[in-house]
């Protein structure tokens, strides 16, 4: 599970930097945005993973099946995670991956066909993740007897997935801290 995320890390991270690399402001500010949201959607996703590590001591994806019947809330966050992290439209990433793509198009034309070769190829891995986890019969007779998230860990996922979606919907926010961000490094 940690080597598919991470993938879809290295992949964030290709994208974020071609918009550093753009030469406009729409991509550098894809750049921070991205960053940003790479921070908070790749940090909820592996803390997801060492939650189910920590219950079933093992992160090997053919171990799981059918998860979504004793960890109905843990599928929920994973779900809304995953979309976050296949820029899903109402997520930070969304926000970040856009005006990158609206950078590289201003620029180099050319590139856009390689972002899209990463989009694709990091929806593919995501969704394989979630589908074969969540999905399917319970093979392992012991995961049966672990409980779903406590209310810590749930608050911490409610605190990040919010975040996650706030930033999506409301971007500005995100702006307005890199602007004075960007004011107070330049004076």
């Amino acid at each position: 599970m940690k080597k598919i995320l991470a993938y879809s890390s290295v992949a964030h991270m290709n994208m974020a930097i071609m918009g550093l690399f753009s030469q406009n402001i729409a991509g550098l500010e894809g750049f921070g945005i991205l960053m940003l949201a790479h921070g908070f959607v790749a940090s909820a996703l592996f803390y997801l993973v060492g939650m189910v590590y920590e219950r079933y001591k093992s992160r090997l994806v053919m171990y799981y099946s059918g998860l979504v019947l004793i960890l109905p809330r843990w599928s929920w966050f994973l779900f809304i995670l995953v979309l976050g992290n296949i820029a899903f439209p109402g997520t930070v990433n969304f926000v970040g991956e856009l005006l990158i793509t609206l950078g590289i198009a201003k620029g180099f034309g050319y590139l856009i066909f390689v972002i899209y070769i990463g989009m694709v190829l990091t929806l593919i891995y995501s969704f394989f993740l979630f589908a074969r986890i969540c999905f399917g019969i319970i093979k392992e007779p012991l995961i049966r007897y672990y409980s779903d998230m406590t209310r810590i860990e749930t608050y911490l996922l409610r605190i990040l997935v919010f975040i996650v979606i706030y930033s999506g919907f409301i971007p500005e926010v995100i702006n307005k801290f890199f602007k004075i961000l960007w004011s107070s490094l330049t004076l």
